[in-house]
């Protein structure tokens, strides 16, 4: 992140956003890499000068602040952790300004007040208030605006921005809402299953995306015009479990741009639908007995072989031996016989995007993105 910048992190649920948050903060110790300030790791920096440097505002303005402290107690406590200098009364002066600067003024009506008298709005902006009573470098907010109703989300979007041209401070805003992102960042970097797949500059990523999963993102941010026609997010399926991340690129088990095999040829769409299929074999979700049900002959594996795929592929397939493939396969699979179903279509229809991991591309425009339609 760049000093005095607003660096947006996105990505849909459970793709590691938060936990990038915890260890940029080091609250969780990174696995491997390094997490630097200035130059310097910030396992290396003690802890009450990295705790006065780095600072967050939580998602939760309801579960974040001490229902049995004053916003008084709630803002005095850093500076009496961080700041021995201080005197009492000076920690008390350094509250209320804080408080006018959030915008909550007189700052004398809510220092003695509980966090229960307070709207979710007030709330946050105490949060805010107790993240900056400490004069931070760096902000991290996480979804802070996402537990706010929305009239009143633009004002604490405003309170961010105008910390960051005032005050100089670097932040980052870790958000599942590509278009509060990019309302509010410069850059930002989209995450999939615990890896950035694409970052750069927060306008060029959102009209010219780059990446497959970007693309799916901003095809699936609402637009509030009902005349608008729109394609739906080319994107189905679950993400796989980041404890067990599928190998090569992360995202190929739901890219609609995956890679097919040079030596056949597909149709638009087509071989998502084969990895589709491979998935499900291997997962056993293949209905074989529906197909059963549906074929001219119960009997006859080749028949049921012949529901299936017409259940599951849409229009004739271009390339007669990629089609005699799958025969084989949904033959094998209508058989009994899932294990060898399964090798006939992994030894056919292995994509590059399975076997290596995608390195970073730097475009002319200075975004990165990691995909193997670019390297």
């Amino acid at each position: 992140m760049k000093e005095g910048e607003i660096f947006g992190i996105v990505g849909e649920s459970g793709c590691g956003k938060s936990t990038l948050g915890r260890t940029m903060l080091n609250l969780h110790q990174p696995t491997e890499g390094t997490m630097s300030l200035d130059g310097e790791a910030i396992g290396d920096i003690p802890n009450e000068e990295f705790r006065r440097a780095a600072q967050v505002i939580f998602q939760d303005p309801f579960e974040s602040l001490n229902p049995r402290m004053t916003i008084q107690q709630t803002l005095t406590e850093p500076l009496a952790l961080l700041d021995d200098d201080l005197t009492y009364t000076e920690r008390i002066e350094v509250a209320r300004a804080t408080l006018e600067e959030v915008g909550l003024s007189p700052a004398e009506e809510y220092l003695s007040r509980f966090p229960d008298q307070l709207s979710g709005g007030e709330r946050q902006r105490v949060s805010i208030a107790r993240a900056l009573v400490v004069d931070p470098r760096f902000l991290l907010a996480d979804e802070p605006v996402s537990m706010l109703d929305v009239s009143i989300r633009a004002s604490v979007l405003n309170i961010l921005r105008r910390l960051r041209r005032d005050e100089g401070l670097t932040l980052s805003i870790i958000s599942h809402d590509l278009s509060l992102i990019r309302n509010v960042s410069d850059r930002t970097g989209v995450m999939y299953l615990g890896e950035f797949v694409e970052t750069g500059d927060t306008d060029r990523i959102v009209e010219d995306p780059k990446h497959p999963y970007t693309k799916a993102l901003v095809d699936s941010v609402p637009v509030p015009d009902p005349t608008v026609e729109r394609e739906p997010a080319e994107i189905g399926g679950d993400p796989p479990s980041p404890r067990d991340p599928p190998s090569g690129c992360r995202f190929h088990t739901r890219c609609p741009a995956v890679i097919p095999p040079a030596e056949f040829e597909f149709a638009d769409g087509r071989f998502r639908e084969l990895m589709d299929l491979r998935q499900a074999i291997d997962a056993g979700t293949v209905r074989v007995a529906r197909a059963r049900q549906d074929s001219a002959d119960p009997d006859d594996p080749a028949s049921v072989a012949d529901a299936i795929k017409a259940r599951r592929f849409d229009g004739e397939f271009v390339d007669p031996e990629a089609e005699s493939v799958v025969d084989d396969a949904l033959t094998a699979l209508a058989d009994g016989d899932d294990g060898a179903a399964a090798d006939r279509l992994e030894d056919a229809f292995t994509t590059p995007c399975e076997l290596d991991r995608p390195e970073l591309v730097e475009f002319e425009d200075g975004r990165q993105v990691a995909c193997h339609l670019y390297d």
